[in-house]
């Protein structure tokens, strides 16, 4: 299967967006602001979709529509994980509107979405014809929202750090005992820096620390990601994490730290990720090493005016 950008002659694909939004005039309204993504499978169109960027990091989901004869196999679902994907580096909520249909509700809840709020009357007010989806009259609109997520696994969502992280990193990053390897908590201005200094890397080379969010509460639970690392005026493509004290033991670190090495060198085409972990800081290279990474040399970095040895743990792609 294949997902094209389409960004000219988007009415050729019309009859298939007014299977998801059956108002011409209405799609008017966001189809050439909106992102167009479509699936192709042997040259045949499957679905398509249109995204618009509402600003302050969200973005919102206009229209979906999976061809009649391609429906029941699941490409809904994961049109929406590649446009997730897709909009993840950018945004960090997806919102939809809908109908309270019993077909489209359901299929958003299991897209990952949860109910925002609710426009009433929408479709009485806006639409030129009553609109019926599974026997059912439409008048509300129904908001979901989902966070999105550059990176996840099971129980974590990683998005970017945002200036008013500041607050929830303070436990964090201020927290003397987790900062080990700095050997002092930080302060609010050296934490700002610290999300500016990420969202630099971003614009730049487009991976830095990103938040680390546990997606049952939706707490930021630490700091995990692919940075660059210079050692002797090589850059190299450094794995970090960092998780709050009281998350200590229950395995996030793994689980997050594994998901950002396949992530290296799956999306960023690195060839070796390297970990520098001071030698006493056991905790952190039981992780790489639980993640197959080995010592292949140490160097000193300077923090502070401050002489700091550490190992350098590696992996290759191949191993």
């Amino acid at each position: 299967m294949e997902y094209r950008k389409i960004t000219e002659n988007k009415k050729q694909y019309l009859p298939l967006l007014l299977l998801g939004d059956e108002q011409e005039s209405m799609v008017d309204r966001y189809l050439e602001r909106g992102e167009m993504t479509v699936l192709y499978e042997g040259g045949e169109l499957l679905a398509a979709a249109v995204v618009t960027d509402e600003g302050d990091g969200v973005c919102e989901l206009k229209n979906i529509a999976v061809a009649p004869h391609s429906q029941g196999r699941g490409l809904g679902r994961r049109l929406i994980s590649e446009l997730c994907t897709q909009w993840g580096a950018r945004c960090h909520v997806m919102m939809v509107g809908t109908g309270d249909s019993p077909a489209t509700v359901p299929f958003y809840r299991r897209c990952g979405f949860s109910e925002s709020h609710r426009v009433k009357d929408f479709f009485t007010e806006h639409y030129d014809h009553p609109i019926y989806e599974c026997g059912v009259l439409l008048t509300d609109m129904v908001y979901f929202s989902r966070p999105l997520w550059v990176l996840e696994t099971p129980r974590l969502g990683f998005r970017r750090l945002r200036t008013e992280d500041l607050a929830a990193l303070r436990p964090i990053l201020g927290d003397e005992q987790t900062m080990y390897a700095w050997e002092y908590g930080f302060t609010d201005t050296q934490i700002a820096e610290w999300i500016e200094r990420a969202n630099r890397r971003y614009q730049t080379c487009g991976y830095s620390h990103h938040a680390a969010v546990q997606k049952e509460s939706g707490e930021l639970i630490g700091l995990m990601g692919i940075l660059p690392e210079e050692i002797d005026g090589e850059t190299y493509f450094g794995l970090g994490y960092i998780v709050a004290r009281r998350f200590w033991g229950q395995g996030y670190a793994m689980e997050g730290a594994a998901a950002w090495l396949r992530y290296a060198f799956d999306n960023l085409g690195a060839q070796q990720v390297i970990a520098d972990i001071r030698p006493e800081n056991s905790a952190s290279r039981r992780v790489a090493e639980r993640l197959g990474m080995t010592v292949a040399g140490e160097h000193i970095k300077y923090h502070n005016g401050k002489e700091m040895p550490h190992l350098i743990y590696i992996k290759n792609e191949e191993d």
